[in-house]
């Protein structure tokens, strides 16, 4: 690199020796034309030796374009005259100073620098008072392209072998966007050069993948969009196999819930059991073995709704079909009959009095978790 080196230097002072000599003589005699070849010489031999000349050269940035807004670290390499020293280092953007460095290595930081082109060098000043101009380094500072990724949604599902459509989103401010390519993690699964940027990914296997697409524009700058995560997993097989549907319980009895789990393409890592939304127990699975369970005791009277899912090993999950069962207070209840006139029953209540049952007409009739039948002729009775 080409350094312009100006100042006051060995050589000069060998010219202001010639300049002395030549005015002290006053005559052009054969002897003063011979110690002005000498002088002359010293002086063009000053001139050619590099010890004397200081030196500095712009080390980075190289001639590149930086995505805005930019923070960009100017470096020189500076050198001085033989025994001098530098006593600065200046750092341009055109013809306005940005920094100064007085100590190796020489550097500043160009911080919050907006869209342009700018040209850049430094100069170096030693001891001596040489001053020297380092090479210039053009730089753009661009606005890089935005990119997002709009299908398919984070955290999708798909059953394995499917083709899974990938779009994407993508415009630059100030320029144009060349290419959007996909990803999944590092490799590369397609690029579109032109709008709409969308791409086809087929046959895709069972896994777990994280997509991305990245925007190229016309200046060469990049930009990543998010990641999404999706899941190619065909669905588990997860079934309560005890109780019952409809079973009944005493609240002291323990009710013991236990299901089935398979996965056609990995393994079942765990089953999760819930009464309503409440979860009520989770039981690690086994390799080899496919059925689970947990026992539960002191049941609230009522009805309770069983439901148990299995997680994957992939990280997806099954709901079973839901399992409904009552549980009866283990406690006797007293119910109060009325009779008509004829003995026939009509009403039944609850120790509060609340009505629990009412002859209407039909032939069946049932209160609390227990029904009474009575033939729609009773033996006697008058209608």
């Amino acid at each position: 690199m080409t350094a312009t080196t100006i100042g006051n230097d060995g050589a000069n002072r060998a010219c202001g020796m010639v300049k002395a000599i030549h005015n002290g003589l006053g005559r052009r005699t054969s002897s003063s034309r011979n110690l002005l070849g000498l002088c002359l010489a010293l002086c063009t031999g000053a001139l050619a030796n590099s010890a004397w000349a200081v030196s500095v050269s712009l080390t980075a940035p190289s001639n590149s374009v930086i995505a805005a807004p930019a923070t960009i670290t100017l470096m020189a390499k500076a050198t001085p005259g033989a025994g001098r020293r530098i006593l600065r280092v200046n750092f341009f953007r055109g013809t306005t100073r940005i920094g100064t460095d007085i100590s190796a290595p020489y550097g500043i930081t160009w911080s919050n620098v907006p869209r342009g082109t700018y040209i850049l060098s430094a100069s170096a000043i030693d001891s001596g008072g040489s001053v020297a101009v380092s090479n210039q380094v053009v730089i753009r500072v661009d606005t890089p392209p935005t990119v997002s990724l709009t299908s398919p949604a984070d955290n999708a599902v798909f059953t394995p072998g499917v083709n899974i459509p990938l779009a994407a989103s993508a415009t630059d401010a100030d320029e144009f966007v060349t290419k959007v390519e996909f990803f999944s993690g590092g490799t590369l699964l397609g690029t579109q050069i032109v709008s709409p940027y969308t791409f086809d990914w087929s046959n895709v296997p069972s896994g777990k993948y994280t997509l991305t697409a990245r925007a190229t524009d016309l200046v060469g700058l990049v930009s990543t969009s998010a990641p999404v995560t999706i899941t190619v997993d065909a669905p588990s097989a997860v079934s309560i196999t005890s109780p019952a549907n409809d079973a009944r319980f005493v609240s002291s009895a323990a009710v013991t819930i236990s299901a089935t789990a398979v996965d056609a393409d990995g393994s079942i890592s765990q089953i999760e059991f819930f009464d309503g939304a409440t979860p009520i127990g989770t039981v690690l699975t086994i390799p080899g073995i496919s059925t689970y369970g947990v026992t539960l005791a002191n049941l609230a009277a009522g009805t309770h709704t069983l439901t148990a899912r299995a997680t994957d090993n992939l990280g997806a999950t099954t709901t079973s079909t839901a399992v409904t069962i009552t549980v009866n207070s283990g406690v006797a209840q007293v119910y109060y009959i009325y009779p008509d006139h004829l003995n026939t029953p009509r009403l039944i209540a609850d120790s509060t009095g609340t009505t629990v049952w009412r002859w209407d007409r039909a032939e069946r009739q049932s209160f609390g978790s227990w029904s009474l039948r009575f033939p729609f002729e009773i033996p006697g009775a008058v209608f």
